[in-house]
Order: C-alpha cells, then structure tokens, then sequence
C-alpha cells in the first residue's frame, strides 16, 4: 500500500509544496519524495494555483496512491491573514486535485495528526524526520498518517 504525505507552505511570497510517498507498515515505513513544486514570483497568485493544480494532476495520474494526507495548518490567533490566506488557498487546491484520483484524502493540522497517530505532534515530527530523513517534515508526518488513515 502506497500513500502520500503532502506539506504545504507560503515561502517569501511563493506556493511551496512537498509530496512524500510512504509505504509498509508504519513501524518499518519507507519513503521518498514524489512530488516538489515551487511557484514562479512572476505569475499572479491566480495562475500560480493554476500551475500548481496541473503540476500535481499530472504527478497523481500516473500512480495514484492508496490515500492521501495534507497537512493543515496549525491555527494560531495571532497568524496574519497575509500568510493564512494563501495557505488555506494551497491546501484547497491540492485537495480538490487529489480528489480527482484519490478516494480517501484528508486535512489534517500538526495535533490532529499527533492525535489521530495516538501520540503528539512534536512526535510525530521527530517520527518522520527519523523515517524520512533529509525530507520535509509536515510531509513525512503527513505520510505516517496517511499509513494509519490507510490502516
């Protein structure tokens, strides 16, 4: 069973976005990035979606996982809109996208995911980084939670 972990991020103004693929059991997973896009700071945010949504249909189409898990942002009260936004923009695409190939794709933040893996999300980060080293880490806690959503 294969499944992806998708990270998300705003970096400097641009879409930046990490799609690991994880496979066994979670206890002996195994991964590797198969997915990494960065937007241009040339186009409008528009297009930048655009962009981002072609580049991971074309990525998914050719082996679509088993599941698949992004990992949401953390809510912060005090998070300006201007990082906030963009993000929520990120993840809707990616979600929508996913979905086309996809039949179990999920959102998840940093504590669901801890929560949803039985343990925390410092741990499931530190779980990742040990399993996937080198590796974007709210990708690779998204893997292992896609394992476990996967079942």
């Amino acid at each position: 069973m294969k499944v992806w972990g998708i990270g998300c991020r705003v970096m400097a103004g641009q879409a930046v976005v990490v799609g690991l693929e994880a496979e066994g059991p979670r206890d002996l997973a195994t991964g590797r990035r198969v997915f990494r896009h960065k937007s241009n700071p040339k186009e409008d945010w528009a297009l930048k979606l655009a962009l981002l949504a072609s580049d991971l249909d074309t990525e998914l189409r050719k082996a679509p996982p088993d599941a698949v898990v992004v990992r949401s942002m953390d809510h912060t009260p005090s998070r300006r809109d201007l990082i906030t936004r963009p993000r929520y923009q990120i993840e809707g695409v990616v979600l929508a996208v996913a979905r086309k190939y996809v039949a179990t794709v999920q959102a998840h933040s940093g504590k669901e995911i801890g929560d949803l893996c039985r343990t925390s999300k410092v741990a499931v980060e530190e779980e990742a980084r040990l399993r996937f080293p080198g590796e974007d880490v709210d990708a690779g806690a998204a893997a292992i939670a896609a394992l476990v959503v996967s079942g």
